[in-house]
């Protein structure tokens, strides 16, 4: 197991959750020399998937994400939302499948505890205006509340109305770039992106940390779904990373619209191509059939996120059909498995969780 991913000494890159490491999310931790950077820190299961609610597996897994956030969030300088969905936002209320309510809420954005040292930071927006923020202890770069659905304006409103602690600096992200000369740290927000094939759902932010110094740069897409739309495929031409986080196409869906599927075929095969190093999972790793998809469409294996550091994918909700066949177990809840990874139960997990999602969590736990 591989743990992390390093580009030059600077950028160390943790994948924390998405559906290969069994939850809906596309959690990342990236620590650039001593500034640390959480992106979309959430985790949520389907309700309601192949006819069947999640399985006991799949909420101790999603607990457990959710323990991790929390441990991680204390000590990050920088977070990251790209768009208010309950897989990437921790909404504000009480969310059965998120582990997610008001208190969880504010610890996972405002808790700064075990921040280190403050930073500075020059923002710049779209239109090469500056401003300047001296002695941060916490930049909280969010997706404005501009083209998205009204669900989620209703959930970006308690973040964006939060009286936020002494020193932190909350600031929209579409389209703007954050600088730390410091440590030659470059954030750069790509706004006006869809979130997928369907623009009612309104556009995400996508996220590009380069190292200014050497050029070493990752990219984090978000949920683009394929991608659709060509103009992301612009945006990573444009920004030339050596690593790409792709949110692949949500083919599992019953709604996924076949007439796109060929123009989605061609830009992911156009972002194989530039030679970067192209990890995708997402949406993609919902369908059981998603290696063969990839060996069909593109004639090699696109590694998902957690093959990404070594560990063997746990796409649990596409397998949820088999996992409520060879482990019926009844009479448990998400409660339970929340009391069983808090450590405030004497329960016991009713399923071995002996897995490489496991000792994953368990080694940022310890180390980060």
């Amino acid at each position: 197991m591989k743990k992390t991913i390093r580009l030059g000494k600077s950028i160390e890159i943790i994948p924390i959750a998405s559906e290969s490491f069994g939850v809906r999310s596309s959690a990342f931790y990236v620590k650039f020399d001593e500034i640390l950077i959480l992106l979309d820190p959430s985790v949520s299961l389907a309700p309601r998937r192949l006819g069947r609610p999640p399985h006991p597996l799949e909420l101790l897994t999603a607990a457990i994400t959710r323990k991790a956030l929390l441990h991680l969030s204390k000590k990050a300088n920088v977070i990251i939302i790209s768009h208010y969905h309950g897989d990437h936002y921790t909404i504000p209320w009480k969310r059965y499948y998120e582990y997610s309510d008001y208190t969880i809420f504010e610890k996972t954005y405002f808790d700064s505890s075990e921040i280190g040292e403050t930073t500075s930071w020059m923002v710049e927006n779209h239109e090469n205006e500056k401003n300047y923020f001296q002695n941060t202890s916490r930049l909280i770069i969010a997706k404005s509340s501009n083209n998205i659905s009204w669900n989620q304006k209703k959930r970006a409103r308690a973040f964006w109305e939060y009286n936020l602690p002494a020193g932190f600096v909350r600031c929209k992200g579409d389209g703007h770039s954050f600088y730390n000369e410091e440590y030659g740290l470059r954030i750069m927000l790509v706004g006006n992106i869809s979130h997928g094939c369907d623009s009612k759902r309104g556009s995400i932010v996508m996220t590009h940390i380069v190292d200014e110094t050497t050029g070493k740069s990752v990219f984090f897409s978000s949920d683009v779904e394929g991608p659709c739309d060509p103009l992301v495929v612009e945006k990573i031409k444009e920004t030339d990373p050596e690593v790409i986080f792709l949110d692949g196409p949500a083919f599992y869906h019953p709604k996924f619209e076949l007439d796109k599927e060929e123009q989605i075929i061609q830009n992911i095969g156009v972002i194989v191509d530039l030679g970067c190093h192209v990890f995708m999972d997402h949406h993609f790793n919902r369908s059981p059939e998603r290696d063969a998809y990839c060996i069909e469409k593109y004639g090699i294996l696109i590694q998902d996120f957690s093959r990404s550091v070594g560990i063997m994918s746990e796409n649990l909700e596409s397998k949820r059909k088999e996992l409520w066949q060879e482990h019926p177990i009844r009479d448990f809840d998400a409660q339970n498995a929340w009391q069983i990874v808090s450590s405030i139960s004497d329960a016991k997990p009713p399923i071995s969780l002996e897995t490489s999602i496991l000792q994953h969590f368990q080694f940022f736990l310890k180390e980060c």
